[in-house]
């Protein structure tokens, strides 16, 4: 079968986290141009040496990037566009979960959430869109949730942000499709990581590989027909 991802150019978020990195490991080894970000810049280097690592021959960029900056942001994407000229595939993989009763959320924790959760996102997308369009080619891939559906408790920032972002993908499927440009969003449950730990009441015995949720994710991006999945919901079958 033909690689169509050969010599795309992949820009992700949040490769620190368990999904981001699987997808940048998965994109390599599909001989992409990576150029990967996240806002841990000891964690995000230890990433990149693991991929120079384990696929020498390919394209790797890397730049720290804190996503509650909007002009943090706009530099970024400059340095995107500057390194790879133009971006074929986005992966809004970034977020942050937080626990909360209603009565402890306050203005501070509600911006941090939606300029990283929506914000960021919308931004980015804006930032690489016209040369998709440009090249009638494209994939925006998104990163949802089980709360992208669902409302669950002392979660409210979180659901809402992710419900945002169910909605953004939504609207952008609808607007360029007509362009070869997919916007798809994959909502997978509870995740084993660093994140999916912060989550109670829950066995996390039974939480979904990353690499699994990873390779459903590719499997998705490579089709090139005309049917299209522009929503996927990922739940572990059985519990353990």
């Amino acid at each position: 079968m033909k690689n169509i991802l050969k010599n795309k150019k992949c820009f992700i978020t949040g490769v620190t986290g368990a999904v981001g990195f699987e997808l940048a490991r998965l994109f390599a080894q599909s001989k992409c141009k990576l150029f990967i970000t996240g806002k841990n810049n000891s964690k995000l280097v230890s990433r990149y040496n693991k991929l120079k690592f384990e696929f020498p021959k390919e394209k790797v960029f890397f730049k720290q990037c804190d996503l509650s900056s909007s002009n943090g942001i706009d530099r970024l994407c400059s340095l995107v566009l500057k390194k790879l000229k133009n971006v074929d595939i986005l992966v809004n993989c970034a977020g942050i979960f937080s626990v909360e009763n209603l009565n402890q959320v306050n203005s501070k924790k509600f911006d941090e959430i939606f300029a990283v959760n929506v914000k960021a996102p919308i931004i980015i997308t804006k930032n690489f869109i016209e040369s998709m369009k440009s090249n009638r080619w494209g994939r925006i891939i998104n990163i949802g949730s089980s709360s992208s559906y669902e409302g669950f408790e002392k979660t409210a920032l979180y659901c809402s942000s992710k419900h945002a972002l169910l909605g953004f993908s939504r609207c952008i499927f609808n607007e360029y499709k007509k362009y070869g440009i997919r916007s798809l969003i994959f909502s997978p449950g509870s995740i084993k990581s660093k994140m999916g730990r912060k989550i109670k009441n829950q066995n996390y015995r039974t939480f979904l590989n990353a690499k699994d949720v990873a390779q459903v994710i590719l499997s998705n991006i490579k089709s090139d027909t005309q049917l299209v999945i522009p929503e996927t919901i990922i739940k572990r079958i059985l519990s353990l």
